[in-house]
């Protein structure tokens, strides 16, 4: 039976309600399964289910709605097709539906506003040829009053609730009518908004603004709140619209690397005598934003500020941030490889044995620059302001050059080089080297000229070095899009923000995930419930990003820089022995091992909780776990001919040799032979396919056939390469 009710809300009610009608956003989104605001695009802020406009005018209309804009259908054939229909069938569950619109005019019957189909499908339209709208929630339609006509070019509110009891009907806010009893169907069409999938050609002419549709029931207050006497209610907040940054190029694995900073650096003891330089680097930030317009300022900041030290030795002077006339092209002190810094100052030293002769020191540098020797003269120079007989300078700033000059010695010399060069806002290189007797122009190796090292034509170049033993290296990854990030199910690659570790032994890198980022998942291939990708390169990850999936039905889940689809494994979680999120071949090894322990830890391999490790927890991997059968020695969700190709072809059959799971011990004894065989037919799923279609167990008669085949084949197989 229907009946039909036009009920007022009080004034005063209505006021209380809009008083709380802010406060009640994060409640409607409860449940949200779908949310069109239609403001220019047609996005799903609620979910995946974006929409597709379809017509035979392609452009799509936006004017100001009640919500911002709305889309203009014209009447003719355009309409907007959701995907991932399934998502809406509603069998046996309350939903609702909500919308604003704008008749512009009625032209022919049942024009539609929203529909999923006909019969016990649901669907939103104009009642016939009249000027009122109708609502099938499940069965047959419930009319609003005649009294409540909407072809007016107004802006209306429609809200259509249905229960397992009941559905309703509100007009703008109020509740108008309802119906006992629906029965919701399934079907394989889509939503469509503006049109009706089952029963084509009733297109909408008019405005459509702030679709929205529950899996539950909404409440009267909440309908008023979206009411909102008639200004409406935003129901949730958009999703940026803007492309997402793509890790790995869009459709590709790939990567994204960090360059991370250093913090909390631990040293150990001092070193003497370590062949080559010790070097640090003072950048614009140490130096509290000093600018350098020649090396005596250069020189100040260096004696003001201690900035950062290299770990180690450097075998050479050769700091790249482009060109130089030398290849080593190491980074500058700590590694620092930012070749866009502002104003910095690079300087080296080492102690140094000078063998008696005439010698030619340069250094080559984009800007200016110093070298210091004490004990020296030079005596002839190129491109040199020294201030003193004991170095060489070129004080100001030029482009890539080199500064050299000569010295004679009568005897060998124990003395220290304090060398240094600034560099005038971005980076280039910076090169000592060496060549006996004089030889005043720029260095190259063509010329003979060798960058000065611990032995560089009988030179000794030593230092003391303090060498760094532990550090950290922290990255923090920020994006005002939403990141978007490829993973494949038959490959295992996912795309990855690497944050790179240049020494795994000394250093831990931190990546830091900052606020409000947003994670988008695109699987392909063959995903299981389960299965973990590792999308974070760091030893460390803070931080919890929020994660959506491209993939309509998937519910991807973050944990300590991986995801997985539903659940992550790990620790503690049934199967995954080893810790690394997968159920593979190595946690099956594990296992073996501890079914041939005579004290195995029934804590973390006894899944049936028996007091026992043995071949029945091995079957509950197999069959429960990782949902496959015994034999499948790739574990890639079959057991067929590639199987026995794979374990034969390993040469451990009836060797009496320790053999793994991928080797053939199936059977969990360590070792392969006739009783593995057994084992793995005797499950029945060879040549079944995956373990989800499962065949019939093969009679007896059927698995002695075949593995006497297989035996006989092996046998031969043994023969002709004995």
């Amino acid at each position: 039976m229907k009946r039909t009710i036009w009920r007022t809300v009080p004034a005063l009610a209505l006021a209380a309600l809009l008083t709380v009608a802010g406060s009640t956003q994060a409640d409607l989104e409860e449940g949200l399964v779908g949310y069109w605001p239609l403001d220019g695009d047609f996005v799903d802020h609620a979910g995946t289910n974006d929409g597709t406009f379809m017509g035979s005018d392609p452009e799509a209309v936006f004017e100001t709605g009640v919500l911002g804009d709305g889309i203009v259908l014209d009447g003719i054939d355009q309409y907007i097709e959701i995907a991932n229909e399934s998502n809406f069938d509603f069998v046996d569950q309350d939903f609702s539906i909500s919308a604003w619109f704008r008749v512009d005019s009625f032209t022919k019957s049942w024009q539609a506003l929203i529909a999923k189909g006909e019969g016990n499908r649901w669907r939103v339209h104009r009642r016939g040829g009249e000027s009122i709208m109708t609502w099938n929630g499940g069965n047959g339609d419930v009319p609003a009053d005649a009294n409540f006509p909407i072809d007016d070019e107004e802006f209306h509110h429609f809200v259509g609730v249905s229960t397992a009891d009941e559905i309703q009907m509100y007009m703008d806010g109020e509740l108008v009518s309802i119906g006992d009893f629906p029965t919701v169907e399934n079907n394989d069409q889509p939503v469509m908004i503006g049109e009706n999938p089952d029963a084509r050609g009733r297109t909408w002419h008019g405005l459509i603004d702030d679709v929205a549709i529950w899996g539950r029931a909404l409440d009267e207050d909440e309908i008023a709140a979206i009411y909102n006497g008639g200004d409406g209610m935003i129901i949730k907040e958009k999703k940026p619209t803007v492309d997402p940054i793509f890790v790995g190029g869009q459709d590709t694995i790939g990567s994204e690397s960090y360059d991370g900073s250093q913090s909390n650096r631990v040293y150990g003891e001092e070193t003497p005598g370590v062949s080559g330089w010790s070097g640090r680097i003072v950048t614009f930030e140490d130096s509290g934003g000093v600018t350098i317009n020649d090396h005596d300022i250069a020189l100040g900041v260096l004696e003001d500020n201690e900035g950062l030290k290299g770990e180690g030795a450097y075998e050479v002077v050769d700091f790249a941030g482009g060109g130089g006339n030398f290849g080593v092209n190491n980074p500058y002190p700590n590694d620092v490889s930012d070749t866009s810094m502002s104003d910095f100052v690079v300087e080296v030293t080492a102690e140094v044995t000078i063998p008696a002769g005439t010698w030619t020191i340069g250094f080559g540098s984009d800007d200016g620059g110093r070298i210091e020797i004490p004990g020296v003269e030079f005596d002839l120079s190129q491109n040199n302001d020294n201030f003193s007989d004991d170095e060489i300078r070129y004080n100001g700033n030029r482009g890539h050059g080199w500064t050299v000059g000569s010295f004679t010695l009568g005897e060998g010399l124990e003395t220290t080089i304090t060398a240094s060069f600034h560099e005038r806002g971005g980076g280039d290189s910076f090169e000592i080297a060496v060549i006996e007797d004089e030889f005043i122009e720029n260095a190259s190796e063509a010329n003979g000229w060798e960058l000065l090292g611990d032995g560089t034509l009988g030179w000794s170049v030593n230092t003391t070095t303090s060498p760094l033993i532990s550090a950290d290296l922290t990255a923090t990854v920020t994006a005002q899009r939403p990141m978007q990030f490829d993973v494949n199910g038959d490959t295992g690659e996912a795309d990855q923000l690497v944050l790179e570790n240049p020494d795994s032994e000394i250093f831990t890198t931190i990546m830091d995930l900052g606020d409000n980022l947003e994670f988008q998942i695109k699987s392909s291939g063959n995903v299981s419930s389960g299965q973990a990708f590792q999308i974070i390169g760091a030893d460390q990850v803070t931080g919890t990003p929020t994660i959506s999936s491209i993939n309509a039905g998937q519910n991807w889940v973050f944990d300590a820089g991986r995801i997985c689809l539903d659940f992550c494994p790990g620790i503690g979680n049934p199967g995954d022995y080893n810790g690394d999120g997968m159920l593979d071949a190595a946690d099956l090894d594990l296992q073996a091992a501890a079914m041939n322990n005579p004290n195995p830890d029934l804590g973390v391999y006894d899944e049936n909780n028996d007091g026992l490790v043995d071949f029945a927890d091995r079957q509950i991997w197999v069959s429960d776990l990782k949902v496959t059968w015994m034999g499948d020695a790739d574990l890639n969700g079959q057991f067929n001919s590639g199987d026995l190709v794979t374990v034969f072809t390993a040469g451990k059959y009836e060797s009496g040799d320790a053999a793994n799971w991928g080797e053939g011990d199936w059977n969990g004894d360590l070792t392969f032979g006739s009783g593995d065989l057994v084992t793995a037919f005797t499950d029945g799923g060879y040549e079944a396919g995956p373990k989800a279609a499962v065949a019939a167990v093969p009679e007896p008669s059927s698995i002695i056939l075949v593995l006497t085949s297989l035996l006989a084949l092996f046998g031969v197989a043994r023969r002709r390469n004995g």
